[in-house]
């Protein structure tokens, strides 16, 4: 679903790094989150994005 102004990430129990991504691969975001803190996508234009959590899993997000 696309979002707006905050990223929540359900699913994984610890807080977590992230670190966001855009469609060239430029690092545009990182820090710490939990499930229940939602991550700020402060000044992002619309498009497409990419988040890699605890330098593994990476999803997919689009910001409206």
């Amino acid at each position: 679903n696309p979002t707006e102004n905050e990223l929540r990430i359900r699913g994984i129990k610890d807080s977590f790094q992230y670190n966001i991504f855009n469609l060239q691969g430029q690092l545009l975001q990182s820090g710490q989150s939990s499930e229940a803190q939602p991550i700020q996508l402060l000044e992002m234009n619309s498009g497409v994005y990419f988040i890699q959590i605890n330098q593994k899993e990476v999803r997919k997000f689009i910001v409206r």
